[in-house]
């Protein structure tokens, strides 16, 4: 996971969550993040922990992720810990939750079923 850092510091993927519902999010550098979707703006902290790839926002519930790269432009990330109910019980499979890419490059994700 270190490696997270470099693949999403300073940069803004956009991207869809299993029910269609499409976001903006910008990892900065520093470990500030902004994210948007059609509900709303929020800003928080991001970083890159055992439990994952996490993000916090300061108006809005976050969590830790795992995330795979599933193409060129394509990441997965399956939530493995919840800001409300802490990490996935023992056993539990983590659930894909969305998908994102990074902006400036074509998509490579394929669509995800709704």
């Amino acid at each position: 996971m270190p490696e997270m850092k470099s693949v999403f510091g300073g940069k803004t993927i956009v991207g869809r969550y299993v029910n269609g519902d499409e976001f903006t999010e910008t990892y900065w550098a520093d470990g500030g993040i902004n994210y948007k979707d059609k509900n709303g703006a929020a800003v928080g902290r991001w970083h890159v922990s055992e439990q994952g790839f996490c993000t916090f926002y300061e108006n809005m519930n976050g969590g830790c992720f795992l995330v795979r790269k599933s193409g060129d432009n394509c990441f997965d990330f399956y939530v493995v810990e919840d800001q409300d109910t802490g990490p996935l019980p023992d056993g539990d499979q983590p659930s894909l939750v969305a998908q994102g890419w990074s902006t400036g490059k074509p998509s490579t994700c394929v669509a995800l079923s709704v």
